[in-house]
């Protein structure tokens, strides 16, 4: 049970990371894209 517990805390806890680290090279590239000349 407990290990289960850790396991899916594990993957939420990747999946947010992997969300937010997506969305904040969106907004990077969406900046690089304004900066061109």
């Amino acid at each position: 049970m407990m290990e289960h517990f850790l396991r899916s805390s594990l993957e939420a806890s990747v999946y947010l990371y992997i969300k937010r680290s997506d969305g904040g090279r969106k907004q990077e590239n969406d900046r690089s894209l304004h900066s061109l000349p």
